[in-house]
């Protein structure tokens, strides 16, 4: 039979058919029929087999973790599970019980007030124990009542809990002890050193210098100059020297030659009355048959026990 030809004429039904077909056989592969089927592959290998597992070392007992969690520092801290769950719970009660959170720099006084509150800063000054130390406190450092009102102001403006407060006076109190024992033992060396000197300056008269000094003292200001006196400044030095220098000034003015100051002087002064005597040949001390012979015999007897105190000490 006669069959339609696109391009005129009749065609074959089966080459048209052909004729079709042929471009989708020349692009999935040259020449008809079908394309060569590939080579059979080779049957996959079995894949390596694992390691058989190893036991872990004694005392690993983070085996099995991931390397992150296994090489942390918390997980190295500790040496059991037991260690861990030890630690876990004692984590967990911290994280339930009160915390107090420290203000920031720029924190509102209500909340440095709770802050303080929480922390157990009272809210009255007065709340403040003062530290009464035990036994026998020196006068000079007697607590009063206006030094505890002033602490415990001090304690308040400083924002401290009791317990601060305390370990605060009690070893101010220890400090004070302290220096006060190193004031004394320095004044005493002190005092000791100007008596050696004063005694040797004064000589004989250092006795009787020293309870001159006292009287007059008493007669320039009294009692209430005594007592300033006593509470310190009659025990320095300077003013001890500086008192006795000027009552031994005081008695050789009143007594005269032959009266009492002439019983205060100082072994150089003692020293050049006993050569002016020597030196004078009219002198009742240089004639024997002289009426006051005796009487200085006496004072020169005495003249020499001042210019030399040291022998009267043997």
């Amino acid at each position: 039979m006669d069959t339609l030809n696109l391009f005129g004429g009749t065609l074959d039904p089966l080459s048209w058919l052909c004729n079709l077909v042929k471009p989708i056989m020349l692009f999935e592969g040259e020449g008809g029929g079908d394309p060569p089927a590939d080579p059979p592959a080779d049957p996959p290998a079995d894949p390596p087999a694992d390691p058989p597992p190893s036991d872990p070392p004694k005392g690993d007992w983070s085996e099995g973790f991931t390397e992150e969690v296994k090489n942390h520092p918390t997980t190295k801290r500790y040496k059991s599970s037991e260690e861990a769950m030890k630690g876990l719970i004692n984590i967990e009660k911290k994280i339930g019980a009160k915390r107090v959170v420290v203000p920031g720099v720029n924190a509102s006084k209500e909340e440095m007030a709770e802050f303080n509150k929480e922390i157990g800063v009272p809210e009255d000054a007065a709340a403040y124990e003062i530290f009464k130390p035990e036994g026998e406190v020196d006068e000079r450092i007697k607590i009063t009542p206006e030094s505890e009102a002033s602490f415990r102001a001090l304690a308040k403006a400083a924002n401290l809990t009791p317990t601060q407060a305390k370990i605060i006076q009690e070893q101010y109190h220890e400090m004070q002890v302290g220096n006060l024992k190193l004031y004394d033992d320095a004044l005493a060396e002190s005092m000791k050193t100007v008596e050696t000197q004063l005694r040797k300056d004064l000589g004989g008269k250092y006795d009787a210098s020293i309870d001159a000094a006292h009287k007059l003292a008493k007669d320039a200001g009294g009692d209430e100059f005594l007592n300033w006196l006593s509470k310190g400044e009659g025990n320095n030095p300077i003013v001890i020297k500086a008192m006795a220098n000027i009552a031994s000034k005081m008695g050789e003015d009143s007594f005269g030659e032959h009266g009492q100051g002439a019983l205060m002087l100082t072994p150089g002064e003692a020293k050049v009355k006993i050569g002016e005597i020597r030196g004078n040949p009219e002198h009742a001390y240089n004639k024997e048959q002289h009426p006051l012979h005796k009487e200085a015999v006496k004072e020169m007897t005495s003249l020499y026990k001042m210019a030399h105190p040291e022998e009267e000490k043997k």
